[in-house]
């Protein structure tokens, strides 16, 4: 089946030569031009979900901490049946955007700062501080109770195991011989 191009440039002509076809030509492409930008589109990304440290109380997070240590430590061969608890320093800080201003005065050899808070307004009206970043509360110990902590291998792989998992010192970590 040829398309005849007379027929084609022909019945085009036709269309717009009329001005109020013309028009709903013209818009008829343009809804279909911003169909196919507004489809081509990739969905947005989901965000990553968040740790309870970024969202919840301590006493969250830390539970969250445990639930994953011990998961992570019943995996490791000849532990057993593992208990673990994990104790935090504090709650967490925020840290807030700043403002500074330097100025100097040469003749006197000083250097004035002055720093202050980026204040923006909340939904409800209320001017507080723009928070940059909130940094989860720090570990302060560990203690793992495990069948197999009578085993110096064992106990060492999971010193190991917390350690590097939570970045924190060896002498931040006790392992213990469950009771029978």
């Amino acid at each position: 089946m040829m398309l005849d191009l007379k027929k084609f440039s022909g019945g085009l002509s036709k269309i717009f030569a009329d001005p109020k076809k013309r028009v709903w030509v013209i818009m008829a492409i343009g809804v279909c031009g911003m169909l196919l930008i507004l489809f081509s589109r990739e969905p947005p990304a989901k965000a990553p979900a968040e740790t309870p440290a970024e969202t919840a109380a301590p006493q969250e997070y830390a539970a969250w901490l445990e639930e994953r240590l011990t998961a992570l430590v019943s995996e490791i061969e000849g532990v057993g049946r593992v208990l673990v608890m994990v104790t935090l320093q504090n709650s967490g800080e925020y840290v807030y955007v700043r403002e500074e201003k330097r100025s100097a005065d040469i003749g006197q050899q000083r250097e004035n700062t002055e720093q202050k808070y980026v204040m923006v307004e909340s939904d409800n009206g209320r001017r507080q501080a723009l928070v940059r970043t909130r940094l989860e509360p720090g570990v302060q110990g560990v203690v793992i109770i495990c069948e197999g902590a009578d085993d110096v291998f064992v106990r060492s792989r999971v010193i190991n195991v917390v350690t590097t998992a939570l970045n924190i010192s060896s002498a931040r970590v006790s392992v213990e011989k469950i009771k029978s």
